[in-house]
């Protein structure tokens, strides 16, 4: 059974690797957003957004000396965008944002990340404009008790469904369906860590942490 440690983001932050995942419970800016959070509270479980940690290095030009940035990737409204992690959390009451933990990837499963093939996804799929997938992401959330088994289709992403393309890229997960997995499927995934992490929020434990086998799921 897995463990929940209740902590702050700032005695963890440099503990985070790229390719693991921040999971969050909130409603989001607009009535689209708020919709979608509570169906997936009412139909799937708490966590209702996902999203990828990914360090970046950075040497601007103003500097002579290189720096790393946390960073998260993710499919919002607008499409795939790279946000601050530290300016996230400090912003979350006001973004409407109730709880986030931090999910490490497994050992063996980090043991398998191609992390510069996992981020060239991201940065594609960025440079591309590809679009925030509405349509699937209601899909998802609504059709838990009768899987409609839709074909992965990257055209467009919704947040559960790009992080787990950009873990089926980088090689962490094989034959994984991304288009049917929701932000509560991600946690229930059995590729990481025995112990996870709430950085954010009121505690709050998650059910059926790492119960699912991930590899060939909704195949």
């Amino acid at each position: 059974m897995a463990e929940m440690i209740y902590t702050t983001y700032e005695a963890i932050k440099n503990e985070i690797r790229t390719g693991d995942c921040i999971v969050w419970n909130g409603n989001g800016f607009n009535g689209l957003e708020r919709m979608f959070s509570i169906g997936i509270r009412l139909f799937t479980g708490p966590v209702t957004h996902a999203s990828t940690a990914v360090w970046a290095n950075y040497c601007p030009a103003y500097s002579p000396k290189a720096f790393s940035s946390l960073q998260i990737w993710e499919s919002v409204i607008f499409g795939q965008v790279f946000d601050s992690l530290d300016r996230r959390i400090a912003r979350a009451k006001e973004e409407n944002w109730f709880e986030a933990w931090w999910f490490p990837l497994s050992e063996e499963r980090r043991a398998r990340l191609d992390e510069e093939a996992m981020i060239r996804y991201m940065l594609r799929k960025c440079e591309e404009g590809t679009p925030y997938d509405v349509k699937q992401a209601f899909k998802s959330a609504f059709d838990k008790r009768s899987r409609g088994h839709t074909l992965p289709n990257d055209d467009a992403l919704f947040c559960s469904e790009s992080h787990m393309f950009a873990l089926l890229e980088g090689g962490v997960v094989e034959d994984c369906n991304p288009s049917e997995a929701h932000p509560t499927d991600v946690v229930e995934f059995n590729i990481h860590a025995p112990t996870y992490y709430q950085i954010f929020g009121e505690k709050k434990e998650l059910p059926n942490v790492g119960t699912v086998e991930a590899d060939n799921w909704d195949q």
